[in-house]
């Protein structure tokens, strides 16, 4: 090979070692957070501030936190973020070709969190769509009201499963620490 192959070759590579740790850092957030302390005031990285806004606040059980002691000898306390996938993947509704694996995780989801007595069987049945109106109802706030909705649906449609997603997530890493 000459020499301009090598050129080239050489700025791919590290193109892509920039563009992996860009993705890697920038964008998933995998790298260790910032803590920034001036004068008396300590800030956390925003994006973790958000993710940790968005986490359930119904106990106090799901979540943990660690303190860091910074060389002006203040204590910052703050939550750990435990990232996870999401549990759920597509929407699911009574009487349409639902993922069978998403409706299997539904109702074992709704059977060991919400203490509903569900046959896991994958199909979306009556019974299923009362168990989610009763998950609706419950967390009325968060999966009913962004759509300005005042009964449930019994739709697993984008606010309810993000929002069984959040809790699965929070519930998983409890019990995992």
């Amino acid at each position: 090979m000459n020499k301009w192959t090598w050129t080239v070759l050489g700025a791919f590579v590290i193109w892509v070692f920039i563009s992996s740790y860009w993705y890697v850092c920038g964008i998933k957030g995998f790298c260790q957070d910032e803590v920034i302390a001036t004068d008396s005031t300590i800030s956390i990285n925003k994006d973790v501030d958000d993710e940790v806004a968005d986490r359930p606040t119904d106990t106090i059980e799901n979540t943990q936190t660690r303190t860091v002691q910074t060389t002006e000898t203040q204590t910052v306390t703050r939550e750990k973020v435990v990232r996870c996938d999401a549990y759920l993947s597509t929407y699911l509704r009574e009487g349409y070709n639902n993922s069978s694996q998403d409706m299997r995780r539904l109702e074992e989801f709704l059977n060991e969190y919400e203490n509903e007595d569900l046959v896991v069987n994958g199909v979306f049945d009556s019974s299923d769509v009362m168990a989610v109106e009763r998950f609706q109802e419950k967390y009325r706030s968060e999966v009913l009201a962004p759509w300005g909705l005042s009964s449930p649906t019994g739709y697993v449609y984008q606010t309810t499963r993000d929002h069984i997603n959040r809790l699965y997530c929070a519930y998983t890493s409890v019990e995992n620490n």
